[in-house]
């Protein structure tokens, strides 16, 4: 049952090799569903499935492959592909062509840090004291807002569109399929950065921060209310406006776990007083690996939260 709609009743076949079948379901031929189902990424209202006797365990899921016509899924995410070593440039490949399409994705990558910046430097230029204060904390700031927004957008879509599920029921692991999306997201974002090292931390920060906001938003909308959740504690307390210094005790504390407060440092060593890149750079490693493994978490968890079927 699905939605007080019965899909299966009663269903029972051996399929030999070489010999093609298709089932319909409730929502026409119902492939996706069916398969979605059988390996646990949507739960069903009730009635029992099982594979080989028993119920679709992780073990019986992984056990059962998938892959639509080719006007279901996408030209580059093809079985030869998944199934080659270069699966994970496939789906970068995905991601690319995707935001190539979108016109408003192009323009807030390129076009929007570009004024927004630009309006700063004009209307600070007369007073270069202040410019230099607030200038590399802004750039860290708007690098971190326009890729969260990209990321968690584009995440989110390729949710909703059933990308991410179907990839599951192919041979992709999930592992493959984050560093794909990462390096998709990551080739645009750094477009965005003239200054390498300490930007290109920002910026991988910002995408796993969208890509782990993204698993917990339904819709675009509910995206940009993270916003002020996300991005707003750390605009104040990452020492874009007030030195991190002279902020009370436990706000000092706070800026410790933000990564935005060690981008803003590392920003004003180098555009101030020189510093090498590479000492920093150390200082941020840490942050960013943290930053993976939660977007990897939440994949993996907004994943497994539909692995229970119900019998």
């Amino acid at each position: 049952m699905l939605r007080h709609n019965q899909v299966l009743n009663g269903l029972s076949l051996s399929v030999s090799e070489g010999e093609i079948f298709g089932v319909l379901g409730a929502n026409g031929s119902g492939k996706t569903t069916l398969m979605r189902v059988m390996v646990g990424l949507l739960r069903s209202d009730g009635g029992t499935i099982t594979i080989h006797g028993e119920s679709p365990s992780p073990r019986q899921a992984a056990m059962v492959g998938y892959m639509p016509q080719v006007s279901a899924l996408y030209l580059e995410l093809s079985v030869e592909r998944l199934m080659s070593t270069d699966r994970v440039l496939a789906i970068t490949e995905r991601i690319i062509r995707q935001i190539l399409r979108d016109r408003r994705s192009i323009g807030l990558l390129i076009v929007g840090p570009l004024i927004v910046m630009s309006l700063v430097g004009f209307s600070l230029y007369e007073q270069r004291a202040v410019l230099d204060r607030v200038a590399p904390g802004l750039l860290a700031v708007f690098v971190m807002f326009f890729t969260f927004i990209l990321t968690g957008v584009g995440f989110l879509r390729e949710r909703a569109q059933g990308t991410l599920e179907r990839l599951q029921t192919t041979l992709v692991g999930s592992f493959d399929i984050m560093l794909g999306y990462m390096i998709g997201f990551l080739i645009f974002a750094i477009v965005q950065t003239a200054i390498g090292a300490i930007l290109f931390l920002v910026v991988t920060v910002a995408v796993s921060l969208g890509i782990f906001i993204s698993s917990f938003a339904n819709n675009e909308f509910q995206v940009i209310q993270f916003i002020p959740i996300v991005l707003a504690p750390q605009i104040f307390l990452s020492g874009v406006i007030i030195p991190v210094e002279q902020m009370p005790t436990l706000f000092e504390w706070i800026s410790v776990v933000l990564p935005l407060t060690y981008a803003v440092d590392a920003l004003r060593e180098i555009m101030l007083r020189g510093t090498d890149l590479t000492a920093p750079g150390s200082t941020c490693r840490t942050r960013v690996l943290v930053a993976l493994l939660a977007a990897a978490r939440s994949h993996t968890r907004r994943v497994g939260s539909r692995r229970e079927i119900a019998n």
